[in-house]
């Protein structure tokens, strides 16, 4: 079931999990809310996120695709995306 606000409690849930440094789970909801609530004026931000945890794991080929996804789009997520990334060795 999901109602009105069902983007949202997914993502205030999975950044919640992001600033407890629990990035198994946040990932996992970010994810979630990409697939499940991809009109959602969250999706960008969840993908800003998982963006950062996957630098945040090393994994910067993964945070590369999210990159090219959020400037593909448009994002206004796209510029702080890339400058995470080269500040933390992606």
């Amino acid at each position: 079931a999901t109602s009105t606000y069902s983007d949202d409690a997914t993502f205030y849930k999975a950044r919640a999990y992001y600033s407890d440094g629990k990035l198994a789970q946040a990932l996992t909801g970010f994810q979630g809310l990409r697939s499940s609530f991809a009109a959602s004026q969250y999706a960008d931000n969840a993908s800003y996120f998982e963006l950062r945890i996957r630098v945040d794991q090393g994994t910067c080929a993964e945070a590369s695709k999210i990159l090219a996804e959020l400037t593909a789009s448009g994002s206004s997520y796209a510029a702080n995306g890339q400058t995470y990334m080269q500040q933390n060795g992606c």
